[in-house]
């Protein structure tokens, strides 16, 4: 057994049985609190990487034209020629690219009556038309800009974080597809598990190792503040330290990545991070299956336009 594992379910039963939530294997021994969370993506190929840190081809083409107009600005920083500081050009460009998006996106809700977290004008010197304040990012993103960051990355936004949920059902729904199918065809489509402390313990044996700084953070965005996080257990992982990672291998982390250069000798009775696959040409029967335990569009994202198209969804799958 190591840090990373596959489990392949070829039928819709078994998929959705295994991930029930009150399944004994989710559960640490006497704790109170679900030891795992879920994600779920259409393609078990894709890589556990942030919308923000895609490669160009799978990149958000809005979000790529904002990167090329911050990379054009000015920048004063010592070390702007050397394209592996933190304070390189390229590097903070990416930085304050997430950073506007977020703050346009929260400056727009902001002015139709939503309640999201503002971001301070001490971020957003892409305003200014100068970068020179790239030093504010000594310790990458700023702690302060996750509660903004995470509605954002909710509704679409390009950002640094990648969305989980507690409720592995809800990760089963995502898996399977149904706004990416047009976009990308998959034979398998998955469900990925991972178990927070066995991650805490990684990180904190890999900064004991001096092998790999950094950090693989979950947290949860305000569910006051978003109907779909609370509806969906939503909370968001953060990759720490990202630069480290580019400067070793010339591209941003993905997770399953992280993990395995993590430490030399990691301990083999601890899975961080398992994968469910299951045929994508039963994509639709989970869909079935889960939407009679109350899992569907018009719960995980309640509107009365998400109510209306699942009840079109049920009479599409009347037999």
């Amino acid at each position: 057994m190591g840090l990373i594992e596959q489990k392949n379910f070829r039928t819709h039963k078994t998929a959705v049985d295994y991930l029930r939530r009150g399944n004994d294997h989710w559960w640490d021994q006497g704790s109170d609190e679900i030891a795992w969370v879920f994600r779920g993506q259409w393609n078990a190929n894709w890589l556990l990487t942030p919308t923000a840190w895609r490669e160009a081809k799978y990149l958000d083409k809005s979000f790529r034209k904002l990167r090329g107009r911050v990379s054009e600005l000015k920048s004063e920083y010592s070390h702007k020629d050397d394209p592996d500081s933190l304070f390189g050009h390229d590097n903070v460009a990416q930085l304050f690219t997430e950073i506007e998006a977020i703050g346009q996106f929260a400056e727009m809700a902001d002015t139709h009556g939503f309640q999201v977290p503002t971001i301070p004008e001490k971020f957003r010197p892409f305003k200014a038309g100068n970068l020179g304040t790239g030093h504010i990012f000594h310790d990458g993103f700023p702690s302060e800009l996750r509660a903004a960051g995470a509605i954002a990355q909710h509704h679409g936004v390009p950002t640094q974080f990648l969305d989980w949920t507690d409720v592995p059902l809800v990760a089963a729904y995502f898996a399977t597809g149904y706004q990416f199918r047009s976009e990308d065809d998959a034979s398998d489509c998955a469900v990925f598990a991972l178990h927070k402390r066995n991650m805490e313990r990684l990180c904190e044996l890999s900064r004991k190792e001096c092998r790999y700084c950094s950090r693989v953070e979950a947290f949860r965005g305000s569910h006051a503040a978003s109907d779909y996080q609370r509806s969906q257990g939503g909370l968001f992982l953060e990759i720490d330290a990202p630069w480290q990672f580019r400067k070793q291998h010339g591209r941003w982390p993905d997770l399953e990545s992280v993990i395995n250069i993590m430490c030399e000798r990691p301990p083999s009775d601890r899975v961080v991070l398992r994968k469910i696959t299951f045929p994508s040409a039963v994509a639709d029967d989970v869909l079935t299956r889960i939407d009679r335990e109350g899992v569907n569009l018009a719960r995980l994202m309640p509107t009365l336009d998400n109510v209306a198209a699942t009840v079109k969804s049920r009479w599409r799958a009347m037999p």
